[in-house]
C-alpha cells in the first residue's frame, strides 16, 4: 500500500467503522494484515473487506489480541451448532 493510499485508508475507516477515532495500537495491529494482503496479491477487494471485517469483529475492533474468556461457557452447548 502506498503512503497516500494508506492515509486515505486509515482516514476512511477512522470515520466509518471506528466512529471517528482510531488508536495507534489499532493501526499497528491492522498493518500486518494489510501488508500480507498486498504481498499475496490474491485478495480481491471483496475478500479484503471480508478479511478485515472478520478481524475487526474477532479482535474487538483491534483492541484485543487474546481471548477475553477461556471458552468454558461454550462447552456442551447444542444451540451453537458445534
Amino acid at each position: 500500500m502506498q503512503l497516500n493510499d494508506e492515509k486515505t485508508f486509515f482516514d476512511t475507516i477512522r470515520l466509518t467503522i471506528f466512529g471517528g477515532k482510531i488508536s495507534r495500537t489499532q493501526m499497528d495491529r491492522l498493518q500486518p494484515i494489510l501488508i500480507e494482503m498486498q504481498r499475496v496479491k490474491l485478495v480481491t477487494p471483496e475478500m479484503g473487506a471480508y478479511i478485515l471485517a472478520t478481524a475487526h469483529w474477532e479482535t474487538d475492533r483491534f483492541n484485543a489480541m487474546e481471548e477475553y474468556a477461556n471458552g468454558q461457557a461454550y462447552e456442551g452447548r447444542a444451540d451453537l451448532g458445534n
